[in-house]
């Protein structure tokens, strides 16, 4: 999974963290894989570390 993300340009939290479900969803398929039950909350959880990661900076 992180490398098919890598490979769509998708490097930082607050890059996935700006991904709808949909995008998300596509660009795993495009990379061949099937998307987990756990994808929906990949988004928020992102928002989550990128903030932490602000916070630590």
């Amino acid at each position: 999974m992180a490398a098919a993300l890598h490979d769509a340009g998708i490097r930082t939290y607050r890059q996935l963290a700006e991904l709808d479900e949909a995008a998300l969803r596509e660009t795993i398929k495009g990379a061949g894989l099937r998307a987990t039950a756990s994808l929906v909350t990949w988004p928020q959880q992102a928002k989550v570390l990128a903030t932490q990661a602000d916070e630590n900076v």
